[in-house]
């Protein structure tokens, strides 16, 4: 658990002992607790929201192994577009084709950069293969990759049992103010390869992301929320998905 998850847990403790206080005052007043708890509470989160970190649920496995379906992630704001964007870097945007959705995936390209993916589900960034194959098994490949920020692993597969889709091309030139991107279920997202921009797209950019369409980056499993499961998962409270997906129960 790092810094940016326990400043959150700091918040809500400190908001728990101002409500309790506030409950003990506002009884006395005969004033209703729970009016005033609820605006408190819309605050704080509007506040945490704008300043300190994002939240989302994540209601696909487009990006498993590393983040599940049902998990709540946390996220730095990326409101300085001058903040260098590294490869392994994982964010949250608005991709060009739909505006009004938000999705999640890994940068393997940024500006300058030649991105390549061949018939053998590979990719190659400069002509060099991001992969060490980690372990195997009856149906995905498990691969590790190096996350250019601080060095540390991140882990992505592909499905074995699934045939290679041909992508809209081969090959990308990353140029100044977009970025590669894709999922870490390497057979089951629809990312950069694939992506069709909007009309009048030049050619040459389709399937990249514009930076400025990024929300947020550098998340936090805080923990998985149950779609279909009876119990919370809290095996994954504070799964840092920069680089802790090697975790016990993560491989």
């Amino acid at each position: 658990m790092n810094h940016q998850l326990k400043n959150i847990l700091m918040y809500v403790l400190a908001v728990a002992v101002i409500l309790f206080e506030m409950r003990r005052y506002l009884k006395k007043k005969k004033i209703h607790f729970f009016s005033i708890a609820l605006l408190v509470c819309m605050a704080v989160v509007s506040i945490v929201k704008s300043f300190f970190l994002d939240f989302y649920i994540v209601p696909t496995a487009s990006m498993s192994p590393t983040i599940h379906s049902g998990d709540l992630t946390l996220s730095l704001p990326y409101k300085d577009r001058r903040d260098k964007l590294y490869r392994g870097d994982v964010v949250i945007f608005h991709p060009s084709a739909f505006p009004s959705f938000i999705y999640v995936k890994r940068i393997v390209g940024v500006a300058g950069d030649t991105v390549s993916f061949n018939t053998n589900k590979e990719i190659l960034v400069n002509r060099k293969p991001v992969r060490i194959e980690k372990e195997k098994n009856n149906f995905n490949i498990i691969y590790e990759g190096i996350q250019d920020r601080d060095g540390k692993t991140y882990q992505y597969m592909t499905d074995r049992n699934k045939p290679f889709i041909e992508p809209i091309y081969t090959t990308w030139h990353v140029p100044d103010g977009y970025v590669f991107v894709m999922g870490d279920n390497r057979d089951n997202s629809w990312d950069s390869r694939y992506w069709e921009n909007p009309v009048g797209t030049p050619k040459e950019l389709r399937g990249l992301l514009p930076t400025k369409n990024i929300i947020s980056r550098y998340m936090e499993t805080a923990i998985n929320i149950p779609f279909f499961k009876e119990d919370f998962d809290f095996g994954r409270l504070g799964l840092n998905i920069m680089g802790d997906a090697q975790k016990k129960g993560e491989k």
